[in-house]
This record gives C-alpha cells, structure tokens and sequence, in this order.
C-alpha cells in the first residue's frame, strides 16, 4: 500500500490483480483490512466493499440489474420469434447465457458483497441516486427506508449549456456529415445494459414506415462490431455512426435534435442530465432514475 498526500489527503492504493472476479474480491478484502489498520472515524464507501459506514449506491442494485437483464433477453427473444432475420441464434441460446450468467463468479462475487454489506450491522446509512434504487434496495434486502436518503446526481452547467450552441451544432453536423436529417444522439458504455439494441430496432421499424431522415450516432464504449450488425440486419446499416468513447462530447449534444436512452436498467443516467441541460428533448425509460425528474409534455 502507497500513500500520496496532497492538500490534506492521504491516498492509498489498494492493488489488484487478475480477472475481473479475482479483482473484486481482492478490492473488498484488501480495503477491509487497509480502513481497519487506519482506524478511521467513518468510513463512506462508492463500491461494494465489506467494511464501511454509509455507502453511495450509485450502481444501483444489481440484484434488480440481473432480473431486468433476463426480463430484456425474454423481450427479444420474443422479437427474434416475429422476425428470423434478427439473429435468430440467440433464441436458442437464450438458455445457455442464463446458465453462464447464474453461474459466473463476477456476478456471484459482486452479489454476496452486495449483500453483505446491505445487511451488515456496521452500515448506518445508504445514499441512494433515485426512489426507484431506494426501493429496490428495500425490496431486495430488506434495510428500512429511514436508512435510505435519496439524492439526485449533478452535473456542471457550466460545462454543459445552451451556449454557443448554434455555432458549435453547424460546426459538429458538418464534421458528422448531417445536413436536413433529424440526428437522434445515444451516449453511454454498456451498450446491452444501455438499451441499444432496441433503439436500433425502433429505428428500423420507423425507416420502413416512412420516416427516412432519421440518423443515429452512437457515443460510448462497447460491442461495436455486434451492434453493428444488428443495425445492418434492422436495414439501417448506412443510418447508425459508432463513435466510439468521447472525453468531449458537448459538440454531439449540439449536433443531436433528440437525445435517446432506452435503458434496461439505469440508476441515473447523467448523460441524460447533460442532454437536458443543453437544451436536449430527452427520451429514456422508466426504469431510468433520471425520470424522476422529467417533465412530461
């Protein structure tokens, strides 16, 4: 263990080493005897660890993320019956990912953390993003509801504004070579947890109904190349632009006409506060923490 101190703080770096399992667990336990050694009055954890007093479950739950996860892959399955163009192989094996996913030692890892650190006797409080996650947690581990406090994520407004916005939108519509076409904008990693797959789909759906000049461009990191053959199996191949991870992506925001995130599970998505902010209509879903203050037209 390292320390570095700067400005009054001290850092120690926990290492891990190791498959993403193997890391989990060396994260929780080597933290579990770092804070103990340091003997500290409290201790405020952002991830599952196994000793601290009040935890900011910014993730979410991810008991409830595996549930909706299975409910999403029913849904397509579903869809791939309709139609047997869109990868018809995963209907088939829908059951074998289930089996992977139930038996695989990084969700088996993170949920026993999860719980123990839910029921543990030393968490005094839990700093939830959204109602939804409070009550999820309720409902899943049972911690009552006056241990829970709701606070909604931030965003700087100073970083994302309507500012400028008509002159930075002419300059990143060029660069995405967009001209009348209406842009709908996706930005987020996890593409699957994200919903992407289903906004292509729609997006599909809307081309065969007429409408024609709609793109889509795809911010963040994830399967490129298995979404885009989804998009090219959907016919709208020409009409999705992967962009790839972004560090700057205000430029895309004046671009976009719409902001979309259908996600499957999201805690609260602070790309979607940052649509908003600069002046975005956003469309996400309900299951999305940030829809809790939405206003609806």
């Amino acid at each position: 263990m390292q320390e570095d101190a700067k400005e009054g703080i001290v850092f120690h770096k926990i290492r891990t080493f190791g498959p993403s399992f193997l890391r989990v667990w060396l994260f929780a336990i080597n933290t579990f005897f770092a804070v103990r050694k340091a003997n500290l009055d409290i201790i405020l954890g952002f991830d599952r660890t196994l000793y601290q007093d009040i935890y900011r479950a910014g993730d979410g739950c991810h008991k409830e993320w595996l549930i909706q996860r299975r409910r999403a892959e029913a849904r397509s399955q579903k869809q791939e019956s309709r139609n047997k163009k869109i990868l018809p192989l995963a209907s088939y094996l829908l059951p074998l990912k289930r089996l992977i996913t139930y038996i695989n030692p990084l969700h088996i890892a993170i949920l026993y953390l999860e719980k123990r650190l839910l029921q543990s006797k030393r968490l005094k409080f839990v700093v939830a993003n959204s109602n939804r996650g409070k009550d999820e947690i309720i409902r899943h581990y049972g911690l009552p509801a006056e241990k829970i406090c709701v606070i909604y994520n931030g965003i700087d407004i100073k970083a994302f504004n309507p500012n400028d916005r008509e002159k930075i939108r002419v300059i990143s519509r060029e660069r995405l070579d967009i001209k009348n076409e209406t842009l709908l904008l996706f930005v987020g990693s996890g593409f699957e947890r994200k919903g992407l797959r289903f906004l292509i789909e729609a997006l599909g759906i809307l081309k065969r109904k007429g409408y024609e000049r709609l793109k889509l461009v795809v911010v963040g990191k994830g399967e490129m190349r298995k979404y885009q053959v989804i998009a090219e199996l959907c016919g709208t191949g020409e009409d999705v632009k992967f962009i790839g991870p972004a560090s700057d992506v205000k430029g895309y925001y004046c671009a976009a006409d719409i902001f979309v995130l259908p996600s499957i599970y999201e805690p609260f998505s602070n790309a979607c506060l940052e649509a908003m902010a600069s002046q975005l209509p956003v469309v996400t879903s309900r299951i999305n923490g940030v829809s809790e203050i939405q206003i609806y037209l």
